[in-house]
């Protein structure tokens, strides 16, 4: 009887024994490819998602306006002489375009239209207040693609430019209409327009 418990025991320990021995030779076998010294195949790195400046950037680039607005003057004026301030707007878009020149140095300075500010002070409008009636055709300004209208002031007019000092001029905008089809202007309800328009500095001597 002994004997034959102890051969019983005996199986069952050795065929666990080969049990243990087939689960550790299915965990080490080798990636395919590993043996002959390949690297096994690894997944594909994700793509990072679009940067959200990025794509801020590119949207406020695809609404920007097509009109350019460009100031410029003297870097140094002298006592006594007119400070004289020219503005340009250039169409950068595909199609003309037709724009209501009130409020812009393109009709003069009949209005409260620019910031001017010497040694950081603003200093307050001092010219004309002209009262309107309705726009007619001839206040728009017609501008093809690619093409520009100038405007000239002399700040002095309406601004007190005598000081000696530094002095900061910009225009902020907007544009009061702009059209896009002749047969659109005049009309009632305007559809203004921001521009960016960098601001100058001179120097009163």
């Amino acid at each position: 009887m002994s004997k034959h418990i102890g051969r019983s025991s005996l199986a069952v320990a050795l065929a666990a024994t080969l049990s243990l021995g087939a689960c550790a030779s299915r965990k080490e076998a080798p990636a395919p490819g590993a043996a002959d010294g390949a690297k096994p195949p690894t997944a594909p790195a994700a793509v990072p998602p679009q940067d959200a400046g990025t794509e801020a950037a590119m949207t406020g680039a695809q609404e920007a306006a097509p009109l350019e607005c460009t100031l410029s003057v003297a870097p140094r004026v002298k006592q006594g002489e007119p400070m004289t301030l020219r503005f340009r707007l250039t169409n950068r878009g595909r199609e003309t375009l037709y724009v209501l020149d009130w409020h812009t140095p393109l009709e003069g300075l009949r209005s409260r239209m620019l910031e001017v500010k010497r040694n950081g002070a603003e200093l307050p409008y001092q010219g004309p207040l002209v009262k309107r009636a309705a726009p007619t055709a001839d206040d728009y300004r017609e501008l093809a693609p690619g093409a520009s209208v100038d405007g000239e002031v002399d700040v002095g007019l309406a601004y007190d430019t005598a000081a000696p000092g530094r002095y900061a001029l910009g225009f902020p905008g907007p544009l009061m209409d702009v059209a896009h089809a002749r047969s659109e202007v005049p009309r009632e309800t305007p559809q203004p327009m921001a521009v960016r328009c960098a601001p100058v500095e001179t120097e009163r001597l």
